[in-house]
């Protein structure tokens, strides 16, 4: 008896999974690169890294089909060593912890929904120089507003509570002097509630 209600239970579970997505709320992860990474107001001559790895976690909810906002916490960072005549050997670290909203439109077409959108965000922007003698804030951390816009492409699989999709971000940050900009190419899973 106790078998037949946990099959039970079990093909209900299964057989109602899609009808959750009805509900428009998902949440998942993601990863990425971003490259040409452009810091605003480095000085000339300063070595730095172009290419960074980011991580994150987002939530998304929708109502239509072809409007989404989305919530993301994301991480970029890259350490490289270096060889200077005058200082030495070094290593520079540059992390990037973000907080962002997006809105985007979707065309759906079936399983597959292209998208585009933008949003805003805030990077805390933590920049050091570590070596033998310890390691060294360049200048202060920092918390600025960015501005993000996109493209991407969502996928579907039919009967399945989960999305995969893949994006390309444009991101200014709004640094002194000069702004932080950089494009990411990332990819994620969205599960369905």
């Amino acid at each position: 008896m106790i078998r037949k209600a946990i099959l039970t239970l079990a093909v209900l579970f299964l057989v109602s999974a899609p009808a959750w997505a009805l509900l428009g709320a998902g949440f998942g992860v993601r990863g990425g690169l971003v490259s040409n990474y452009q810091i605003g107001g480095a000085p000339a001559g300063v070595p730095v890294p172009k290419k960074l790895t980011m991580i994150g976690v987002h939530s998304a909810f929708s109502r239509i089909p072809a409007f989404v906002i989305e919530g993301s916490l994301e991480y970029n960072w890259k350490q490289e060593a270096y060889n200077d005549p005058t200082y030495g050997s070094y290593k520079l670290r540059i992390n990037d912890f973000s907080a962002n909203a997006f809105a985007k439109v979707r065309f759906p077409m079936s399983t597959v929904k292209p998208y585009l959108g933008g949003g805003l965000g805030l990077h805390k922007l933590v920049y050091s120089i570590s070596n033998a003698s310890g390691t060294v804030p360049i200048p202060d951390d920092a918390t600025k507003p960015a501005y993000h816009a996109m493209l991407g492409l969502a996928v579907s699989p039919p009967m399945m509570p989960f999305e995969l999709f893949g994006e390309y971000r444009w991101t200014w940050i709004s640094t002194p002097d000069k702004t932080t900009k950089f494009p990411t190419l990332l990819a994620g899973m969205t599960i369905k509630m």
